[in-house]
């Protein structure tokens, strides 16, 4: 594929893997519609999108996870404001997120448990098709 064919694919992919319609990647990427559409057939070009999508989304938490710091010293600061809702909200978004968390961590480690008990999942398969 060409240089501008590569680039224009690259538009395409990444217009669809953020949520633009088949029309609106076509007009973006200069392919035309009809062979778009089919392409957006093709299960190999679905997994560019998905994977497109997956790698947008990993940059996205990542940035958010730079942010966080900042976003906690904003609510501490929160905490010591003259007004009492002002303190109020920021109290409940500091217990609420840190109740989530906690949930999350002790899930994440339940499953983790589960997973080293069942390995590679065969061992419970064998077990379920016994019975």
């Amino acid at each position: 594929m060409a240089k501008n064919g590569i680039k224009n694919e690259i538009i395409a992919i990444t217009s669809l893997a953020t949520g633009q319609s088949v029309k609106i990647a076509s007009e973006k990427s200069g392919i035309p519609y009809r062979t778009l559409h089919r392409r957006w057939s093709d299960e190999n070009f679905k997994r560019e999108i998905s994977e497109a999508r997956r790698q947008l989304i990993e940059s996205s938490l990542g940035k958010l996870v730079d942010s966080t710091g900042d976003a906690v010293d904003a609510l501490r600061r929160l905490l010591k404001s003259n007004n009492e809702n002002v303190r109020l909200n920021s109290c409940k978004i500091i217990l609420g997120t840190m109740m989530q968390l906690r949930t999350q961590i002790e899930f994440d480690a339940r499953i983790s448990t589960l997973e080293v008990y069942l390995g590679d999942g065969d061992e419970f398969r064998n077990t379920v098709e016994k019975h």
